[in-house]
């Protein structure tokens, strides 16, 4: 999950440039690279597994720097946010968010754009 989270913080910040409003909300634009990122660590798995042993594709690579700040930001999160950043990169929908956590549709939606920004500001500052 670390790995997970890492990647996400550096992608977002490496393309928030390119991140267009008129296209798609902020939160939508977060969530596409996630679901990404989950999809890229889930290949990664399986390319690790007994099954893909003679598949010739290079391994990808994370540096510690990335883990490190990452938790580094993770810890100025409140367990509820964090909560809720494992159960995004876990593949949960925003509705099955609400349905575990007990928070309706928009305060799922609105908590994960505030996580995300507080995610991206805290990874600035390290």
């Amino acid at each position: 999950m670390e790995e997970a989270i890492g990647d996400v913080i550096k992608k977002v910040w490496e393309n928030l440039s390119q991140y267009e409003c008129s296209k798609s909300a902020f939160e939508t634009w977060v969530g596409t690279i996630i679901h990404n990122v989950c999809c890229d660590l889930q290949q990664a798995r399986f390319l690790d597994s007994p099954l893909s042993k003679n598949i010739p594709i290079p391994e990808t690579q994370h540096s510690r720097e990335n883990q490190l700040t990452l938790k580094a930001c993770i810890v100025g999160l409140s367990p509820e946010d964090r909560n809720l950043v494992t159960l995004k990169l876990q593949g949960y929908e925003n509705k099955e968010i609400a349905e575990e956590t007990e928070m309706t549709l928009s305060q799922v939606e609105k908590k994960w754009a505030k996580v995300v920004e507080t995610l991206i500001l805290l990874a600035h500052e390290k």
